[in-house]
Order: structure tokens, then sequence, then C-alpha cells
């Protein structure tokens, strides 16, 4: 009962060697893809912050660009307004001299006709007491002598000429002083409303420019305002984007070292595959060396299985069987030193499942064997030629398939 139940356990255990290894080989191609994942995640995720950093920096360079046209503009429109404003007030100012010149001429022309009214006047009055002077003389001169009367009435007539001619001038002379006066009376009119309309344009323009400078002033300092907001909003971008400069260095020394991480991974899988290649080799050559001796390979065969169980004793080798006892001694030799490196450098899961591996070959070997040894026992026993039956762990077209990492093109 206790051979059987060994049996038993030793062909399951050998059935359920290339699951596990399957099992192991499928966990470390899926930590494989989902790191290769991760990576091509981060490098899309670094490519799309990029973009979008580029075309917000575009965006706020072109506003900046734009406000500052905006305040070039405004800044030449205020100088063509003030240039404009300083020729109106030129202009302003020289019609303002021109009509007070004119005012100053008309003044003078007014005072001088002044004047010249005043000398007639006094013309006037000087010839109206020489009338009545000469009117009185005659008639003393008549009443004295009789003998000038002749001369006299001739004079007087001359004299009422005379008189006639001056008082027709002094009428002229009135006539033109008047019109004079109410010319410049008109004219003098004239220019006080149109000095008046000047000054009140002059007056509505300069609080016109006034507001359109106070207006200019204002837009101006909203301009300046909207561009220390862009200034500060630049160099907050500034420092998002050296801050993700660096998010960017420590995700790039990660995937480097993933990237490590994935090459000794990948050195450690084929040195198992290898590993793995070499024991298959080694079972094939120690059962075709047990299908060959089956009679003289009992103790080894026994030797081997009990190598198996314990995990740390190799092999000794037989003097009458050399071959036998070196395929089975070379498994544990060989087994040795690359599961002990492998639990060094790999993780925790690739150590165990080492370990199981390790547990799984040597149970496999000593199923194996053991089973080769009784079927020999029975043959000798029945002397009944049968074919043997080689336990294989694999088909003969069986490869340990190598895995490809594409590391991915970070831009």
């Amino acid at each position: 009962m206790g051979v059987s139940k060994k049996k038993e356990n030793l062909i399951s255990s050998s059935s359920s060697d290339p699951l596990q290894w399957q099992k192991i080989f499928n966990a470390l191609v899926q930590m494989l893809k989902s790191q290769q994942s991760q990576l091509q995640t981060l490098a899309d995720d670094r490519k799309l912050l990029e973009d979008r950093i580029q075309t917000q920096h575009q965006r706020w360079l072109f506003d900046v660009r734009l406000l500052e046209d905006q305040i070039s503009q405004l800044q030449d429109s205020c100088k063509e307004a003030e240039l404009g404003r300083l020729l109106e007030e030129a202009k302003s100012n020289l019609v303002v001299g021109m009509k007070q010149r004119e005012a100053f001429l008309y003044k003078s022309i007014s005072e001088q006709s002044a004047s010249d009214l005043e000398d007639m006047k006094q013309v006037i009055d000087y010839l109206n007491s020489n009338l009545s002077e000469q009117r009185d003389k005659p008639e003393e001169k008549t009443r004295g002598t009789g003998k000038s009367n002749a001369k006299t009435v001739v004079n007087m007539k001359e004299e009422e000429k005379r008189s006639k001619t001056l008082r027709d001038e002094i009428r002229r002379l009135k006539y033109s002083n008047e019109k004079l006066s109410s010319q410049r009376n008109s004219e003098v009119s004239a220019l006080v409303a149109e000095r008046n309309f000047v000054w009140n344009q002059f007056k509505t323009m300069e609080s016109d420019y006034t507001g359109l400078l106070k207006t200019k002033r204002v837009e101006v300092e909203q301009a300046n305002e909207n561009i220390l907001k862009l200034q500060s909003i630049v160099e907050k971008l500034q420092s998002s984007c050296k801050e993700k400069d660096n998010i960017i260095v420590k995700l790039n020394a990660d995937i480097a070292k993933l990237k490590m991480d994935m090459g000794t991974r990948d050195k450690e899988i084929s040195r198992l595959s290898k590993e793995f290649d070499l024991l298959s080799s080694s079972a094939k050559a120690s059962l075709k060396q047990a299908v060959t001796h089956p009679t003289s390979s009992n103790c080894s065969i026994k030797k081997a299985s009990n190598v198996g169980r314990e995990k740390r004793t190799p092999v000794r080798k037989e003097p009458s069987e050399p071959h036998a006892s070196e395929g089975v001694s070379q498994t544990p030799a060989a087994t040795r030193p690359i599961l002990s490196s492998c639990s060094m450098k790999s993780t925790s899961n690739v150590g165990r499942g080492k370990r199981i591996v390790r547990k799984q070959t040597s149970e496999s070997h000593a199923s194996g064997l053991s089973m080769e040894c009784k079927r020999s026992s029975k043959k000798q026993r029945t002397e009944a030629p049968s074919k043997l039956e080689t336990p294989r762990l694999f088909t003969s077209g069986f490869k340990v398939p190598k895995l490809k990492i594409s590391s991915p093109s970070l831009v």
C-alpha cells in the first residue's frame, strides 16, 4: 500500500511539473506586459503634457503680442491726438492774434477818426466864429461909410458861398464820420462775436481732448495691468513647466530602472530556460541509461530519489555503473548553484517558483527512475518481454518560448 501511494504521488508531481512551469512563465509574461503598458502610458502622458504646455505657451505669447500691438496703437493714437490738439491750439492762437491785431487796427482807425472829427469840429467852430464876426463888421461899415457898400456886398456874397461850401463839407464829413463809426462799431461787434465763438470752440475742443486723454490713460493703465497679469501667468506656467520637466526626468529615471529590471529578468528567464533544457536533457539521458541498463541501475535510482527528497546531498558514484551514477548526480550539482543565484537576484515570487521547480524536478527524476526500476524488476520476475514506456515531462517538439520585449520609444 505504501509503495502504491508513493507511486501515485510521484506520478502526480511529474504531471503537475509542466503546469507549474507554465504558470510561472505566464506570470512573468503578464508582469512584463504590465510594465510595458505602464511605460507606454507614461510616454503618452508625457507627450500629451508637452503638447498641451506648448500650445498654451504659444497662445499666451500670441495674447501678449496682441496686447503689445494694442498698446502701441493706443500710444500712437494718443500722440496723434496730442499733436492734433497742439495744432488746433496753435490755429486758434493764430486766429485770435489776427483778430486782436485787426481789432487794434480798427481801434486805432477809430481813434484817428475821432481826433479828425474833433479837429473838424474845431475848424467848423472857428469858421462859424469868423463868419459871425465878418457879418457884424460889414453892417458897421455900411453904417459908418456909404462908399464901400458895393465892396461889402460882393464880399458878403463870397463869404456866403464860402460858408455854404464849408457847411456842405461839414455835413459830408459828419456823414462820413457817422458812417465810419457805424462800420467800426459793426466790425468791433463782429470781432467780439467771432472771438467769443473761437474761444468757446477752443474750450470745447480742450474739454474733448482732456476727456480723450483721460480715457486713453485709463486704457493704457488697463493694458499695463493685463500685461502684468499675463507676465505673472507666464511665470507661473514656466514654474509649472519646470516642475513637470522634473517629473518627466524622474519618470525617465524610473523607466531606465524598469528597463534594467526587464533586462535582468530577461537574462534570468533565458538562464532558467537553459537550465530547464539541461535538466530535461539530463533526465532524458538518465531515462535512456535506465532503459538500457534496467537491472544494474536499481541502487543508483534509489539514491537519486533520496537525493531528490533531501535536496542537499549529491548522489555517490557506483564503481560498477559509472554512466548511470553520473547522469543522476549531474542534476543536483547543476541545480544547487543555479537556484541559489536565482534566489539572490530575483524577487520573492520568482524565488518561490524556482523552489517549487527544484522540488518538482527532483521528484520527477525520482519518480521516473523508481517506475523504471519497478518495471524492470517485474520483467525479470515474469521473464515476459514487454516494451517499456518512458515517462516524458514534455513532448519531443516542446521548446521554452523566449519573450521578446519591445522597449517603448519615448518622445
